[in-house]
């Protein structure tokens, strides 16, 4: 979905108006779709067809999002929230933050899948297509690192050596 591009057409109504003037009658199939379009993109209610339709289940990732409302959930995200509260970081305001970026990149983010591309088009895929979808969906790094633990979080018992070591430590200042 390229959402942005309904928010373009959308407040160019005007030439709707003339071009019913000039050329007659615009098609009921054209009307209907800018009809749509201009529903979706309707800014009432914090612009909630727009919302429920990336919410949607049957929406699927590739999604182009409108960026004026993901600018806005951002900054009120950050100016409707304080940074630090009773002196302390307020880690809240940052998990909505990442939360928003989150869904953001999820939205953008999918591996192209050129053997789908293929299927729809009634194509069997060459011996080079077959290399570049597995470049494209990463099936080429599933045997990197094979037998490695995952990074992730230290353990309890890391941290305590990692504490442990840290306070033996003496400090110096450099001059």
């Amino acid at each position: 979905l390229q959402l942005h591009v309904c928010h373009c057409i959308w407040p160019g109504s005007w030439v709707r108006s003339q071009a019913e003037i000039h050329l007659g009658k615009i098609p009921s199939k054209y009307q209907r779709l800018f009809n749509e379009m201009q529903q979706l993109m309707d800014p009432s209610r914090n612009m909630s067809r727009y919302r429920n339709l990336i919410n949607a289940d049957n929406v699927q990732p590739p999604i182009i999002p409108f960026y004026p409302v993901v600018k806005k959930d951002l900054t009120f995200i950050h100016l409707g929230n304080h940074s630090n509260v009773d002196g302390m970081i307020n880690f809240e305001k940052l998990r909505m933050i990442a939360k928003e970026v989150r869904t953001l990149t999820n939205m953008c983010s999918v591996p192209l899948d050129l053997f789908s591309m293929l299927e729809l088009g009634g194509q069997q895929p060459s011996s080079a297509m077959v290399s570049m979808n597995q470049l494209t969906t990463g099936q080429h790094l599933a045997n990197r690192g094979a037998g490695r633990k995952p990074q992730g979080y230290p353990t309890p018992r890391e941290c305590s050596k990692r504490h442990r070591w840290c306070v033996g430590l003496k400090l110096t200042s450099n001059p």
